[in-house]
């Protein structure tokens, strides 16, 4: 039996307690920024921990005056790219004419990180100008990173000048940037957005296309819905289902009453078309939107859909569908 008491046969030197760089630079952010030595705070610039150089940022822009800003400048020209991309991404927080020059260069930088932050910082100080230069520079950008930047940088930002930004952002090649921009625009909700959502509908990727058929709702509300009708029939399969699907969704949430659109009856034909398709899943996505509209047409295709169902599995599902839903208060 083992009691923890055995003799040991080497005894580790006792070391005492170690500071480490993180810990460190945790320790002075709790100080004063003019109790930190400036020499310290451009060290912790310099370090290869991120955590350490957030902290060594935060300082200087917490001390804002020339002095801080001349280490900043000096560490944006001369630093490492993770240096500079820890200095770009706190320059919003100094007034827009001693940063201005240095937003402007970092985002040309060589390194897309550095690019990435200086976006951030340009959406967090979100005035025209800053958007502007923001543009600008995104007109020949190729990384994906860097135009997400600016789909979350604007995320809660409701600007017409933010606009032309996100329509650069668009060019991303990977459809999760895409759809990214495409939730920012719709919250966005200007009505500079709306071109752009339309021309997402017709996109290749089905995921962007439901993404696309939820923010044109969004932006343009029901003057939407004609357009996105005509994308729905204009496609097949997985594409078809996606842009059913965030109409239903965007709908829903917007508590837009499609029993009380004009395009009603636009609607109506539509979702008798999709009834009917081959998929499963786009019949059932059919019934979903069939059972929240109180129409005499829709009663109809409902039973229309039930009775043309071959599957008894299916058909127990979408009576379950309409069973709820037709049960809750419209």
């Amino acid at each position: 039996m083992i009691t923890g008491r055995e003799p040991a046969l080497s005894q580790k030197p006792r070391t005492g307690w170690k500071l480490s760089p993180r810990r460190l630079a945790t320790m002075l952010l709790n100080m004063p920024p003019e109790a930190i030595s400036l020499a310290a705070a451009e060290e912790l610039l310099k370090s290869d921990d991120l955590l350490v150089r957030h902290h060594g940022a935060m300082l200087l822009s917490k001390r804002g005056d020339r002095d801080a800003r001349l280490i900043m400048d000096r560490q944006l020209r001369q630093g490492n790219p993770a240096t500079r991309a820890s200095v770009a991404r706190r320059l919003y927080t100094f007034s827009w004419f001693a940063a201005e020059p240095m937003l402007t260069r970092a985002v040309h930088d060589a390194d897309p990180r550095v690019r990435e932050a200086a976006i951030y910082a340009l959406c967090e100080v979100g005035t025209i100008n800053a958007y502007q230069i923001a543009t600008e520079s995104l007109v020949k950008e190729t990384e994906d990173f860097v135009f997400m930047a600016t789909a979350v940088g604007l995320r809660k930002r409701s600007d017409a000048d933010a606009v032309p930004l996100l329509e650069q952002a668009m060019r991303a090649q990977d459809p999760e940037v895409r759809i990214k921009v495409l939730e920012t625009l719709g919250e966005n909700g200007t009505a500079p957005a709306g071109p752009i959502v339309k021309a997402a509908l017709y996109d290749d990727d089905p995921d962007v296309l439901d993404a696309a058929a939820q923010s044109t709702i969004e932006v343009c509300g029901e003057a939407g819905l004609p357009l996105v009708i005509e994308r729905i029939l204009a496609h097949t399969g997985d594409s078809r289902l996606a842009l059913l699907q965030g109409m239903n969704q965007a709908t829903n949430r917007m508590f837009i009453n499609l029993a009380e659109v004009d395009c009603v009856d636009a609607v109506l034909d539509m979702l008798a078309i999709t009834g009917r398709d081959a998929m499963a899943a786009m019949r059932r996505r059919t019934v979903l939107c069939l059972a929240w509209i109180r129409h005499p047409r829709a009663d109809a295709l409902l039973e229309d859909i039930l009775t043309n169902e071959s599957s008894e599995a299916m058909r127990a599902d979408l009576q379950h569908i309409i069973d709820s839903l037709r049960s809750q208060p419209t």
